[in-house]
């Protein structure tokens, strides 16, 4: 049963929750029989960055490409089949109350509408796809509707041909924008290419807690590479985690990386060999509802000589409305020599 008044607090802290498409189950079915490992693997990422430009983009930042209208898909669950499709085939199941629909009737006859970033005593500060941004004044507005719909319209797939889904999903899915996602063998283990995975890094000391691999793969949320991730539990505010990451060669180096995220896991700074690598409000890995990847991290570019360096991982005062557990998860780390 419905209870209005828990529907009502819903829509005020998490945003409108309405019922799936009667269809949605057999188009999910649909797509992820055309979206294989065998499809992925002849993907055109090049066509589906074109077609990210087109559709996506117009409202959503991937790789700091597009608008800041819509979430940012960066650090969204996109490696999981499942959340991308349930998140493109049916839009409005779940409405974040930061993204729902405003329709203004203005005083003058006219009528605009976008979403509402931020408001004052005065306007409201609207922005609509394309990142157009317009200042309503709240003088010449005649009502406000807050539409329980997402601007994010329905049917994107069915504008397009099953080669060009295959080509957007993948450039969608892919960690960096220039490598295809490799699926999972029948049985076996996923992996990206190219990465130090976390698990098999060797630590050289901490302060506090306890420091293991912990197997990922109940999770279904997302999925992390080599179905595992480097885990510190039981340490408290302040204590600090020294990780061993190897170079080979000296050289200007990229470094990125992919933390877990959960409700129990903390804030933190990290350094390379005594450089903060984190921003000034450290790394949030605070997650509300489930386990989750972070995404692709940037972690700078920094000259590097041969042998071991240190990765230094402090736990910052956590999120307040996380469980203070204060866990962390590394995934991988992934160093390109530039």
């Amino acid at each position: 049963m419905r209870d209005a008044k828990v529907d009502a607090l819903l829509a005020q802290v998490v945003g409108v929750v309405n019922a799936s498409k009667a269809d949605f189950a057999k188009s999910k079915a649909k797509y992820v029989d055309l979206l294989s490992a065998k499809a992925m693997k002849k993907a055109d990422l090049a066509a589906g960055k074109v077609l990210y430009q087109q559709s996506c983009g117009l409202c959503h930042q991937l790789f700091g490409d597009g608008n800041a209208v819509g979430p940012n898909l960066t650090g969204s669950n996109r490696a999981n089949l499942d959340y991308l499709l349930e998140n493109v085939l049916d839009p409005n199941a779940l409405i974040g109350k930061d993204y729902q629909l405003n329709v203004f009737k203005l005083k003058n006859g006219n009528t605009v509408s976008g979403l509402v970033q931020s408001e004052d005593a005065q306007v409201f500060n609207a922005v609509m796809p394309g990142g157009v941004k317009l200042a309503v004044a709240k003088a010449e507005v005649a009502s406000r509707e807050i539409l329980p719909v997402s601007l994010m319209p329905e049917g994107l797939f069915d504008a397009l041909t099953p080669a060009q889904v295959v080509d957007l999903v993948a450039y969608l899915q892919s960690p960096d924008g220039k490598t295809k996602p490799v699926a999972a063998p029948e049985g076996g283990v996923w992996r990206v290419d190219g990465v130090v995975e976390g698990e098999s890094l060797k630590v050289l000391g901490k302060t506090g807690g306890r420091v293991s691999n912990q197997p990922m793969t109940k999770f279904k949320a997302s999925r992390w590479s080599g179905n595992d991730h480097l885990w510190w539990a039981d340490a408290k505010t302040g204590d600090n985690l020294t990780i061993a990451l190897p170079i080979k060669e000296q050289g200007t180096y990229q470094l990125t990386f992919v933390c877990t995220k959960a409700h129990d896991y903390g804030r933190f700074e990290l350094r390379l060999d005594g450089k903060v690598i984190t921003g000034p409000q450290g790394l949030d890995l605070y997650n509300a509802k489930e386990v989750v990847t972070s995404g692709e991290l940037d972690g700078g570019r920094h000259e590097l000589a041969a042998g071991e360096h240190k990765l230094e991982v402090r736990i910052l005062s956590p999120n307040p409305v996380a469980t203070p557990r204060n866990m962390f998860g590394l995934d991988f780390l992934k160093v390109e020599k530039k």
